[in-house]
C-alpha cells in the first residue's frame, strides 16, 4: 500500500523503487499517478485513473491511457491494468468504417430500388397519359360526330338526360335545359297509340331491363306541330356507367331537319349557300348560316370534296358575309362620310382561312382634312367597324387576340396615316415592326374602293425600294421561323400531352414567308400564297420545277392540317394544329418528309440569295 513498484512489464527500471514523487516527464499535468492509485484504493478499494504513458515498449512515444487499480488487502498490494485510448479509438473507427460501408451498400440498394420504382412509375404514368389522351380524343370525336350529325341525339346516363346535340334542338325547337329535364318525354310524346310502346320502353329503362329497340312515333315540337320520327334506343357503357343513346331521325321531310345549305337530294350546295348570304337582308340570318359552317364542311367531306375546295368555300363565305355585314351596317347607320375600303389581312387577306381563323382586318378612308373633321369621319368608321366585327364574332370568327381589327383606332386610318405607318414599320425594321408587317403585307379589299388598296400596295413597294436594306432585315426575320426538319430528312418532334407532335401551322409559315419576301422584292401584287408563287414562276424568279415542288409542299401541309383538325376535333370549333406523327400512314409520313425537305431547301436558297451563305 506504499507507492513502491513491485513489478512493471515494460519499465523494469522502476522495479523496487519508491514512486511517491514520481511524475512522468512526458506528463505535463504533473499528476503523481502512483500516489493517486494508493489514494483510490484506500478510499474506494479501487478505481479508474486516466494519465499519459508510454506506448508498450516505445519509451519515446507517450499516449493517453486509462487504467483500473484494485487493492489486495491480504498482501497490501495494488494491481493495475489498463488500455490505451488510441486502441479504443482505432476500434471505434474500424467499427464506424464498417458501419459506413454497410450503410452505403444499403443506401445504394435503396437508391437502385428507388430509381427502378421511379422509372416504372414514369412508364405507368406515360401509359396512363396515353390512355387518358386516347379516351379524351375518343370522347371528343364521339361528341363531335353527335354534334355534327343530321340526326338528333340524347345521351342518358343512369336514367338521366345528360347531353343533347344541336341538331335535335333545331329539330324540336326546345332549348337544352328543356331537353335535359326529367319531364321532357311526357312533353314531347303525347298520349297517342303509336307512342305508347316507346313510352313503356323508356319507363323500362329505369329498371335496367330493356334492350335496344326502334320505334316510329310522333314527336310534339315546341311550336305544337307534330313531327314523324324514327326513335332508336341503344344501350352503351360509358366510364362504367349504364347509359343509353336515343337517336331521332325525321321521316316527314320536315324542313326543320334540313340545313339551309342542303339541296333537295341532301347534298352540300355551296353555291346556294353563298347566294343565300348575298341575298340576306338580316344580320342574324347570316350569322345562323355561318354557325352551320362546320356541318357544311362535314357534308362536303362526306361527298369527298377536296381540301382546296373546302378552303376556298370557307374564305368565300367569310368574304361574302363580310361584304353583307358592311352593307347592312351602312344601311343602318347611313351613308359613310368618305370613300373607304375595308381591308382583309393575314389568312383572310390571303384567302387561306380555316374554321379556326380569327379576325385580322383594318380600314382605310379618304380624308384630306385634319384635326376635328378627320376625327368625325374616323368616329363613323369605328362605329361601322364595331358592328361588322361584332357580327363576325357572333358568326364564329373570333376577335383578334392582338387587337388587329378595324374597330381599333390604331388600324382605322386615312390614306396619309397608313402611308406614315408603313413607312415607320419599314424604317424601324425591329422585331415588333416586322411582325406587324407580316400581317399587313397580306392585304386585300374586303369591301369598298379597291383602288385605295392597290395604291397602298404600290406605296409599300415604293417605300421598300427606297430602303433596300429592309429586304435583308425582312429576310433575316423570315429565317427565324424554323421547321422541324433534321439531317437525313428526320422529322423533329415536340412532346405534348405524352405525344410526339409537330405543329403544321408553324411548318407552313416559312413557305408563306418565302412567297411574301420574294413578292415584295419582285414587286408582285396579290396576297394569296399560291398566286404569289405562280406569279414568281411567270416572272422567272422560280423555275418550273421549284414552283411545282412548292405547290406540292403547300398542298401536302394543308391537307394534313385540315385532315388533322377533322380527326382531332370533329366539331371544327377548337383549333388544333398539333399533328401526332404516330397517327400518319407510311405514305403520308413520306409526303410530310418530302414537303419539309422542300421547304428546308427553299430556306437555304433564301439565305444564300440575301446573305451569300446558308444561315439556316
Amino acid at each position: 500500500m506504499n507507492p513502491v513498484m513491485i513489478m512493471h512489464p515494460w519499465r523494469s527500471d522502476l522495479n523496487g523503487k519508491d514512486l511517491s514523487n514520481y511524475t512522468d516527464s512526458k506528463n505535463k499535468s504533473g499528476k503523481k499517478l502512483f500516489v493517486e492509485s494508493v489514494r483510490l484504493v484506500k478510499e474506494n478499494g479501487g478505481g479508474f485513473l486516466e494519465y499519459l504513458w508510454q506506448l508498450d515498449e516505445e519509451v519515446s512515444r507517450v499516449v493517453p491511457k486509462l487504467s483500473y487499480v484494485q487493492g489486495i488487502p491480504s498482501w497490501e498490494w495494488i494491481i493495475g491494468t489498463g488500455i490505451y485510448i488510441q486502441d479504443v479509438e482505432e476500434e471505434i473507427n474500424r467499427l464506424t468504417y464498417n458501419l459506413v460501408i454497410i450503410l452505403i451498400v444499403i443506401a445504394s440498394l435503396l437508391l437502385l430500388i428507388l430509381v427502378y420504382v421511379v422509372f416504372q412509375s414514369r412508364i405507368i404514368e406515360r401509359n396512363r397519359k396515353y390512355a387518358e389522351t386516347g379516351l379524351v380524343e375518343a370522347k371528343e370525336r364521339y361528341r363531335a360526330l353527335v354534334e355534327a350529325s343530321n340526326e338528333g341525339y340524347i345521351l342518358m346516363l343512369n336514367h338521366r338526360n345528360v347531353f343533347v346535340n344541336p341538331t335535335f334542338q333545331r329539330m324540336t325547337g326546345y332549348d337544352e335545359k328543356d331537353l335535359l329535364s326529367d319531364s321532357i318525354w311526357d312533353i314531347m310524346f303525347p298520349p297517342l297509340g303509336q307512342n305508347s310502346n316507346l313510352k313503356s320502353h323508356l319507363e323500362n329503362l329505369k329498371q335496367d331491363n330493356s334492350s335496344s329497340d326502334e320505334f316510329e312515333v310522333q314527336l310534339r315540337c315546341r311550336s305544337g306541330s307534330l313531327l314523324d320520327v324514327i326513335v332508336r334506343v341503344s344501350r352503351i357503357f360509358l366510364s362504367e356507367e349504364n347509359g343509353h343513346i336515343v337517336s331521332f331521325r325525321s321521316i316527314s321531310g320536315s324542313s326543320l331537319n334540313v340545313p339551309l345549305f342542303m339541296d333537295q337530294l341532301g347534298n352540300a350546295d355551296p353555291v346556294h349557300l353563298l347566294d343565300e348570304i348575298r341575298s340576306s337582308e338580316s344580320g342574324p340570318h347570316i350569322i345562323r348560316i355561318l354557325n352551320q359552317l362546320p356541318l357544311t364542311v362535314h357534308n362536303m367531306i362526306d361527298q369527298y370534296a377536296g381540301v382546296k375546295e373546302i378552303r376556298t368555300l370557307i374564305s368565300e363565305m367569310f368574304a361574302t358575309a363580310l361584304s353583307r355585314f358592311i352593307e347592312i351596317s351602312i344601311s343602318e347607320m347611313g351613308n359613310p362620310p368618305a370613300d373607304f375600303a375595308f381591308l382583309s389581312l393575314g389568312s383572310s387577306g390571303r384567302g387561306e382561312m380555316t374554321l379556326f381563323s380569327d379576325q385580322d382586318n383594318a380600314l382605310v378612308f379618304d380624308c384630306n382634312e385634319k384635326g376635328e373633321e378627320r376625327e368625325k369621319k374616323r368616329l363613323y368608321f369605328l362605329k361601322l367597324a364595331d358592328r361588322v366585327c361584332s357580327r363576325l364574332n357572333q358568326a364564329g370568327f373570333p376577335y383578334c387576340p392582338g387587337g388587329i381589327m378595324a374597330v381599333n383606332p390604331a388600324y382605322c386610318l386615312s390614306v396619309e396615316e397608313w402611308h406614315s405607318k408603313y413607312s415607320n414599320w419599314i424604317n424601324r425594321s425591329d422585331n415588333v415592326s416586322l411582325l406587324d408587317f407580316h400581317v399587313f403585307f397580306d392585304l386585300s379589299c374586303g369591301w369598298g374602293n379597291e383602288d385605295m388598296v392597290n395604291e397602298l400596295q404600290s406605296y409599300i413597294f415604293q417605300i421598300s425600294k427606297k430602303r433596300p436594306e429592309f429586304l435583308g432585315q425582312f429576310a433575316r426575320n423570315c429565317l427565324h421561323y424554323k421547321i422541324p426538319h433534321g439531317m437525313l430528312g428526320i422529322i423533329k418532334t415536340e412532346e405534348r400531352d405524352g405525344l410526339d407532335v409537330i405543329n403544321l401551322k408553324e411548318c407552313l409559315i416559312p413557305l408563306i414567308n418565302f412567297a411574301r419576301l420574294y413578292s415584295l422584292k419582285s414587286e408582285i401584287p396579290g396576297a394569296s400564297t399560291l398566286q404569289r408563287l405562280k406569279k414568281l414562276e411567270e416572272a422567272g424568279v422560280l423555275s418550273k420545277s421549284s414552283a411545282k415542288d412548292l405547290y406540292k409542299a403547300f398542298d401536302t401541309l394543308w391537307k394534313l392540317r385540315f385532315t388533322n383538325q377533322i380527326v382531332s376535333h370533329g366539331a371544327l370549333r377548337k383549333v388544333n394544329d398539333d399533328l401526332n406523327l404516330k397517327s400518319l400512314s407510311l405514305e403520308d409520313r413520306k409526303k410530310l418528309q418530302d414537303a419539309l425537305t422542300i421547304i428546308a431547301g427553299m430556306q437555304s436558297r433564301l439565305s444564300f440569295d440575301f446573305f451569300g451563305m446558308n444561315l439556316v
